[in-house]
């Protein structure tokens, strides 16, 4: 599998990915106001709305595979991370994580 990023743009995203099953284009568009959708192939895989903030995760198809993608937004409207996965493997990935590792004290049990 083969994932390359064709567009970057304020709150959009584009990307030519390949799998055993052939070529597909996978789009994350979050410039629709109160709406973010991802695309595959020109067609809408998942639209959600965004009523307070942005949704932080959608799960969709590539072809036949389970695919998901990640997305955190600064709160100045700008993509702060994106990570897509296809069939369980890290296809692309880019930015800082909101996730925060919990720290624990030494000697703590």
């Amino acid at each position: 599998m083969s994932c390359k990023l064709t567009t970057k743009k304020l709150l959009y995203r584009s990307w030519e990915v390949v799998t055993s099953e052939g070529w597909f284009q996978v789009e994350y568009d979050g410039r629709t106001c109160g709406y973010e959708s991802v695309l595959v192939q020109g067609e809408v895989a998942v639209s959600t709305p965004s009523l307070l903030w942005f949704v932080p995760r959608f799960e969709f198809r590539v072809g036949s595979l389970p695919a998901s993608l990640d997305v955190r937004v600064w709160p100045w409207l700008a993509l702060r991370s994106a990570r897509l996965t296809i069939d369980g493997r890290v296809a692309y990935s880019e930015g800082s994580s909101v996730a925060r590792r919990s720290r624990t004290k030494r000697g703590a049990i």
